[in-house]
């Protein structure tokens, strides 16, 4: 069995200042974050098996990591 764990918020963070990922959508929304994590879970779909599990965590507004990292 093997489990697959996102972190969603900081793959968002992270594809959203990419420059490989730096995408925009009409609105002049940054839609690099989502690609990212999109990308990644289609990537580990196409190999998951029977009995796999898929864990993904999102922060809250009231995250640990504002507490440690103001600029979060």
């Amino acid at each position: 069995m093997t489990v697959y764990l996102y972190d969603i918020s900081a793959m968002i963070y992270a594809g959203t200042l990419s420059r490989r990922t730096m995408y925009w959508n009409h609105y002049c929304f940054p839609t690099g974050g989502i690609y990212k994590v999109l990308s990644y879970l289609m990537r580990d779909i196409k190999n998951i098996k029977q009995g796999d599990k898929i864990i993904a965590c999102v922060d809250s507004k009231e995250s640990i990591r504002k507490k440690y990292f103001s600029d979060y």
